[in-house]
């Protein structure tokens, strides 16, 4: 599966497209970090990475997910992490 990554608020385009690897990852309370590779969606409580053959990507942590939709290109999700707004892609 590829993802797209657009950061929307700012509004300076960043992000990352044709990603091939998406994980979740958090800081837990003993300071470890938790990873999670499962999880096919952004999901609140969770920060995620972007990885493509170049370049990664990763927001901050997911505070809500404004809005899911799917379409004949595959699963389209806005979400809100602590500082920014994204749109979030994953094509079939």
């Amino acid at each position: 599966m590829r993802y797209s990554l657009t950061r929307l608020t700012p509004d300076d385009g960043k992000g990352i497209s044709g990603a091939m690897i998406m994980t979740h990852f958090r800081e837990k309370a003993d300071g470890d970090v938790e990873t999670n590779a499962e999880l096919q969606t952004p999901t609140v409580g969770w920060q995620v990475l972007f990885e493509s053959p170049q370049y990664w990507y990763r927001t901050s942590l997911i505070t809500e997910i404004l809005e899911e939709e799917e379409t004949e290109e595959g699963l389209h999700i806005t979400f809100k992490t602590e500082n920014s707004i994204y749109s979030w892609r994953a094509f079939k």
